[in-house]
Formats: C-alpha cells, structure tokens, sequence
C-alpha cells in the first residue's frame, strides 16, 4: 500500500508542477496526502487484484454486505459431524483389552448393525448373557434407527445360538437428565420383545457430551439379570467418551476390576460410533419456542450479548452460513457475553436447546 501511496504523490506532484507552475511543492504534498486518506486499497474479489478506491465507497459497500448477509438464506438445523479423539479410542481399547473383549472404533451408521451382527457371530456362545448398552442421546438418533432396523438380523443369529439371555441398557448423562438418564429390560429369550423396547425409545438432548458410561456400566453390571457361568458380555454403541471426576464417582479401573470380580469375566466390546449430530431428524420430538429475547449488538466485529427469556440450563451453539459448527457450550445462565472477533466476516445462526427439547434460533452478523 505504501508504495502505491508514494506513486499515487509523484503522479500529483507532476501533475500540478505541469498544470499550476505557482503551486508550492507544499500545497501539493498537503494535496496528495488528504486524497490518500480519502482513499483506501481493497483486494479484487473476482480478479484477485488490489485496486484503490474510495472510502466512501468502500463505507457502502459495508453496509450492502452486512444488509445482504441478514437477508441470506440458511438451511438449518444443521448437521455436525465429528471424529472420535484419540483419548476416546485408547480409553475404551483399554477396557476392552482389560475385559477381555473387542473394541470396533470408526463405525458409521450404515454398517453399526452389521458390526454388532458380527460380534453376536464370532463371539456368543451358548449360555451367554448379553447386553446391548446403547446411547440414548440426540446425537445417536441415526444410529439407534441403524440398529432398529438391524435388529431382526441381529435376533436370527441369537436365535442360531443356544439358551442366549438378552437385556438392552439405555444411558445418557446421569447430571443432566435426572431420572430418565437410564433404562434397562430384560428379554431373556424373547427377542422379539427388544424390538418394541427400542421403538419406544425416548431420545433426550446432551448431544455428543461426554455421558455416564461408567455409571451405565455399574448399573447394568450390579443388576439381577447375570446368570450365565459361560460367558457375560456388554456391547455398548456409543459416540461420546465416558464423564471423569466430579461429573462420575467411578473411573476406568473401578469399570475393569468390576468387570474382573467374578470368575467369569463381563467382556466389554465397545462398538464407537464417528459423533453425528442430526437435529433434523429430530423436528418431530422439538419444539420451536421463544427462548433467545436478545442478540447485540448485531452486527458486530465481535463481542456479542445474548439474553435469554429466564435463567435455566441450556446447550448453545453457533453454525456459520455453510452449516459448520463454530461454537458449542452448555451453560445455567440468561445472559451472556462471548467474543466471536476470531470468525471471518459472515452472517452465523444461534441455536439454543434447552432441557425439555425446546429450541429457537436468531440470526447475527460478524464484520470486522
């Protein structure tokens, strides 16, 4: 810019020394320099080339983007998608190994059935007491209905094997979702009688928050349902690691030695699912409702305020134009202030859930 600067000054100079013999080299300099600072150099946005222009100019275009981004069209809710991190992996590859089981990481939805197929085919033997122990958060909605329409292959190969009892285990977030974190029924033979079980299921939000596995897993493990002197085995179908201290009074070890206390080991075979948040498919069970009173000051360069209709715990995420996720934080608040000066310029969604399913969303615009 600033060698432009000093051409843009030669180029006067010239001219008036041509045009005016009398002007002062002072004049002309003072000249030059209140036409640069009336002008400023921009990047082409097709050709990629700087060009000067005026600030006036550039002052309305501002304004036409920031007026067009509040009127761009979003195709929310939007879908996230996550990878498993590698803390995840190892903590449940230790558990498995520990229990004497198989760990299956980086199952997407569409072979999630196949993955438990095989495990109910290579791994179950006569006598054994198997539990499912599923994820029953909104971000398994896929993958519970992969594992729906699964189930009548995975009951034929249970039905292969012989005297095989089954129990399903559903879990969430023991500190978020009260007493419905948790259910469990016991099928035994009847397997048939899964498949309304899991129909009936009753998806509740935490998205992919860490949850209680460990507690789930105490809870399905100090349950009446173990007979088998054969082989116990849990296949937990999840997308989200399990809650440390203080969220869970239980660690990894406490799961192992529990899994080792008796004789015949509870073999833990984690089947990991890749973190798939569809809140589309949820519209049915979601209820649009005035929760955001507030966004401002909008547009801003960053620093933003949201107030929210009363105090209450809710989960808050912010999504840019192209669905990506950008922000995502729980909070028991009904206000709070957050610096976004770190995202591009762009028009972005707010999306607050809170805990009875209900949600609303609010439009605001980051330009620097």
């Amino acid at each position: 810019m600033k060698r432009l600067q000093h051409f843009f000054v030669i180029l006067l100079c010239f001219a008036a020394c041509k045009n005016d013999p009398d002007a002062t080299a002072d004049k002309v300099l003072k000249h030059a320099q209140e036409t640069i600072a009336n002008r400023e150099e921009i990047t082409d946005a097709e050709t990629g080339d700087s060009v000067i222009i005026e600030k006036s100019i550039v002052k309305k275009t501002k304004a036409d983007i920031i007026d067009s981004l509040f009127k761009v069209s979003f195709e929310g809710p939007f879908t996230i998608e996550e990878k498993l991190d590698s803390s995840t992996i190892e903590l449940f590859s230790k558990m498995a190994q520990a229990s004497r089981g198989k760990a299956f990481f980086s199952v997407n939805k569409s072979t999630l059935d196949a993955s438990i197929n095989k495990i109910i085919e290579e791994d179950v033997v006569t006598e054994t007491d198997l539990v499912l122990l599923i994820d029953k958060t909104a971000s398994m909605t896929d993958d519970i209905a992969k594992v729906k329409e699964g189930l009548g292959q995975i009951i034929r190969t249970l039905s292969k094997k012989s005297k095989v009892r089954l129990a399903i285990g559903l879990y969430g977030d023991i500190n978020y979702m009260g007493k419905d974190w948790f259910d469990f029924e016991v099928f035994d033979t009847q397997y048939e009688k899964a498949i309304d079980f899991l129909n009936n299921i009753k998806l509740i939000g935490n998205f992919d928050d860490p949850e209680s596995v460990y507690e789930a897993f105490f809870e399905v493990a100090n349950s009446s349902f173990w007979k088998s002197t054969k082989k116990r085995m849990i296949i937990l179908v999840g997308d989200a690691p399990p809650q440390e201290a203080p969220l869970s009074k239980y660690t990894i070890y406490d799961v192992i030695n529990k899994a080792k206390e008796n004789k015949v080991f509870m073999n833990f075979y984690p089947v990991l699912v890749n973190p798939e948040i569809v809140v589309e498919k949820l519209s049915d069970d979601l209820v649009a409702k005035k929760i955001i009173s507030k966004v401002y000051p909008n547009p801003s360069a960053g620093e933003i305020n949201f107030e929210f209709t009363d105090q209450q715990e809710y989960n808050i995420e912010v999504f840019s134009m192209t669905g990506t996720n950008v922000f995502r934080e729980k909070r028991n608040t009904w206000f709070f202030t957050n610096n976004f000066s770190n995202l591009p310029n762009g028009a972005y969604i707010l999306r607050v859930f809170d805990k009875e399913g209900n949600f609303d969303t609010q439009r605001f615009v980051i330009y620097h």
